[in-house]
């Protein structure tokens, strides 16, 4: 298996760059390689060719926890873009992107929303998992105690 996790989406996008040298305000749109898994985003200059080139070769990625909101912006970029929104502060906290076209922007867009709520959804699950083995055990454990204070007050009083 080439990926550590299931890959959901994976193809070229644009994302928009840190602004040009000299000139405020304008940003240059980078031909990125995105491969959004069922627990990060991740992007890089070219696809990755094996396990160990996505760790050498990896730009950046993002856990899918990081998302706050994915959007498709019909209006902007041709009808191509959409953004996503991370729980990072600012300026990490904007992803600009396009596909190639409005079909491939709407269906990063879906794939992303339906990456992210299946994760948090997962995540939920584990922690209630986690909960409840704390609850059972902190309930055998003073079970346990009630156990041995009434063995004890039985021997004692009896």
């Amino acid at each position: 298996m080439l990926y550590e996790e299931d890959v959901v989406c994976d193809g070229y996008l644009h994302l928009k760059g840190k602004n040009l040298v000299g000139i405020k305000g304008f940003r240059k749109w980078e031909k990125r390689y995105f491969l959004l898994t069922t627990r990060c985003l991740r992007w890089f200059v070219s696809p990755p060719t094996s396990p160990q080139f996505i760790r050498t070769t990896c730009i950046a990625d993002i856990n899918l926890t990081e998302i706050a909101k994915a959007e498709y912006l019909p209006g902007k970029r041709v009808g191509c873009r959409f953004d996503l929104t991370l729980t990072r502060r600012p300026p990490l906290n904007l992803l600009q992107l396009h596909g190639s076209s409005i079909e491939d922007a709407k269906l990063w867009t879906k794939r992303l929303i339906k990456a992210v709520n299946k994760e948090l959804s997962r995540l939920k699950q584990v922690r209630f998992g986690f909960l409840q083995k704390l609850e059972i055990r902190y309930l055998s454990d003073n079970l346990f105690l009630l156990r041995e204070a009434f063995s004890c007050a039985h021997t004692c009083c009896g």
